[in-house]
């Protein structure tokens, strides 16, 4: 008998993998940058919509031309200013420049108005609530109260907003001594995290 049966001796070679085209690398590495980009984007912090449900008691406006003197290059984005007011009719009485343009940005505005203290604190806290700030700590002492609230701006950073809600030391027309006015700090800064 004979074997048609042909015996190779020489080992077979693993087949090549044809190159990948220069069209195909593009749009592998368009879709890797794709999805990076979209991570990267969705860590950027921003701010909650208005949260409808909470009824603010009382007129308000934007803290936005109060601030414009300190902020002439424009640094607090435009969500933050949106999510931060004060009554109508509240009176600029001060502002600082705490960071004296050495470091991120942190400035407050101060402002007079005829109101009685917990009646400030009541809009304060409806503010927060309605704007998405999240309140991170609350200190109370018999002259004032501070609540210290952190929200994320559309710039990418988180902010912090500090409101100081004190008696104003000059007592209202017909009081009889007591003060019926309150004294109103809003700090805003960039939280730094180092």
């Amino acid at each position: 008998m004979h074997d048609d049966t042909k015996i190779s001796s020489s080992p077979s070679l693993p087949a090549k993998r044809p190159k990948m085209s220069k069209r195909r690398r593009s749009i592998i590495l368009g879709a890797i940058l794709a999805v990076a980009i979209v991570g990267t984007v969705a860590g950027v912090p921003v701010g909650t919509s208005p949260n409808s449900s909470v009824r603010i008691p009382l007129p308000y406006v934007s803290v936005a031309s109060a601030f414009a003197p300190l902020d002439s290059a424009r640094v607090i984005p435009a969500n933050i200013l949106a999510a931060t007011v004060v009554p109508v009719h509240s009176t600029v009485v001060g502002r600082e420049n705490l960071d004296n343009h050495n470091g991120p940005f942190d400035r407050s505005v101060s402002f007079a108005i005829a109101i009685e203290r917990s009646k400030l604190a009541e809009f304060e806290v409806a503010t927060f609530k309605h704007f998405g700030w999240k309140v991170r700590q609350v200190t109370t002492a018999a002259s004032k109260v501070v609540y210290y609230c952190e929200k994320g701006g559309s710039d990418g950073n988180f902010w912090e907003l500090s409101a100081t809600i004190a008696n104003d030391s000059v007592p209202s027309l017909g009081s009889t001594g007591a003060s019926n006015n309150a004294l109103l700090t809003i700090r805003l800064l960039i939280e730094s995290f180092s």
